[in-house]
C-alpha cells in the first residue's frame, strides 16, 4: 500500500525530540548513568535552544513538519 503521509509526523517530531535530547546532552548523561558513574549536573548542562539557527536541508514533506514545530516551539522559521 501507498502512505504517503504516514509516518510524517511522527518523523518529524522524532526529529525535533532528538536535536532538543543532543542539545541537552541527554545521551551522554544516560550513558554515564547506566556506566555506575554519577557525574556532576554540570558536566551534562548542555545548550539551549533559544536564539540557534535551525537548517532544515529539504523541506518536503517532514522538513515542513520539522519547521512548523520549530516555529511552533518558538523559534522562527524563514522557508527558502
Amino acid at each position: 500500500m501507498n502512505a504517503a503521509h504516514g509516518n510524517t509526523i511522527t518523523t518529524a517530531e522524532h526529529t525535533v525530540a532528538m536535536l532538543m535530547s543532543l542539545a541537552r546532552m541527554i545521551p551522554q548523561a544516560t550513558a554515564s548513568l547506566i556506566g555506575g558513574k554519577w557525574e556532576r549536573k554540570s558536566k551534562f548542562i548542555g545548550t539551549e535552544v533559544n536564539n540557534k539557527t535551525l537548517g532544515i536541508i529539504g523541506v518536503g514533506k517532514i522538513g515542513a513538519v520539522v519547521a512548523s514545530r520549530a516555529a511552533g516551539s518558538g523559534h522562527a522559521c524563514d522557508r527558502v
